[in-house]
């Protein structure tokens, strides 16, 4: 019993030793399966193409814009696709190109991503679907056969609309740049001014009421003012779309000291979805009841 025992304990012995002499050969080794592909060459423009049809964004200035009709592009996508261009983890190879069915390769099924730099193609990627686990995407990489495995959910990164990829911000501001506001709805009609006084770190900012000496509560005008200094969209309208300006309802001027912001609201303040156009953009739009409401200040409500 005690031989048997020994035995057991031997044998153990010796596959803790193997194991701890493969993991120190990984280490001291550095083998790894994973592959990369980069470009060190800026990209200028991505070309996306899915069996629901085909977007471009290209960078100008430091910006991103969407097809001819220059719809600024949300940063955090631009980045998004960027970066999943400019570096490809591979695994490894998952199959042959017979199997393109399988693996989301097939014509009607793929989607099509190339990159460039200026006019020269620096990565065409076909993507497939992603794998089981969600966190891989097979993939064809620069025109080759073979159906590699990527790291990445890259069917999710490129399975974008036009909607998706495009900007939802019409304008940001810091609040504490505006300098004047006016708000006209209904009956109601007035503006109010910035105040300032003192300097550095003993400068004092007030607000009063443009052309009267009635009192307004400071620190209510700047929250008001907080929550109207960055205007989202909820959808855009259609590129040919105008407001019918007999329907505007609501009429509010943001000023700083070198911009003046003039948004439109077209809806009831009782509407779920408020029909807004502003002067940041050429587009009409749709916002959110909850967002609309906040144009539509009563000066009551300053006071």
């Amino acid at each position: 019993m005690k031989s048997i025992k020994t035995r057991k304990f031997i044998l153990l012995s010796s596959i803790a030793v193997l194991a701890l002499v493969y993991v120190m050969q990984l280490l001291f080794t550095g083998r790894s399966t994973v592959k990369s592909y980069k470009i060190e060459k800026e990209i200028t423009a991505i070309e996306i193409e899915s069996p629901s049809g085909k977007n471009r964004i290209e960078r100008e200035d430091g910006k991103w814009f969407l097809s001819d009709a220059r719809y600024p592009v949300s940063e955090n996508r631009a980045s998004e696709f960027v970066n999943a261009v400019k570096e490809i983890k591979v695994l490894g190879k998952a199959s042959s190109s017979s199997d393109m069915d399988r693996y989301g390769l097939s014509e009607g099924s793929l989607v099509q991503v190339k990159a460039y730099c200026g006019h020269e193609l620096v990565r065409s990627i076909s993507v497939g679907k992603n794998s089981s686990t969600g966190n891989q995407c097979y993939i064809m990489l620069e025109g080759k056969s073979d159906i590699l495995l990527a790291q990445g959910a890259l069917a999710n990164t490129f399975s974008s609309s036009a909607d998706d990829i495009r900007s939802k911000s019409v304008y940001k501001i810091s609040d504490t740049d505006v300098t004047g506001a006016s708000v006209v709805f209904d009956s109601t009609n007035y503006a109010v001014v910035k105040n300032v006084s003192g300097e550095g770190e003993l400068t004092v900012s007030t607000w009063s009421l443009a052309g009267s000496d009635e009192k307004i509560d400071s620190s209510k005008v700047s929250a008001w003012i907080k929550s109207v200094s960055n205007l989202l969209v909820d959808s855009w309208k259609e590129d040919s779309f105008v407001p019918d300006e007999s329907q505007l309802k609501c009429t509010v001027v943001l000023k700083t000291s070198d911009r003046e912001i003039t948004v439109k609201i077209y809806s009831a303040k009782d509407e779920e979805q408020m029909l807004a156009s502003c002067s940041e953009t050429r587009w009409a739009f749709m916002i959110p009841k909850y967002v609309g409401e906040r144009f539509f200040k009563d000066l009551s409500d300053l006071k």
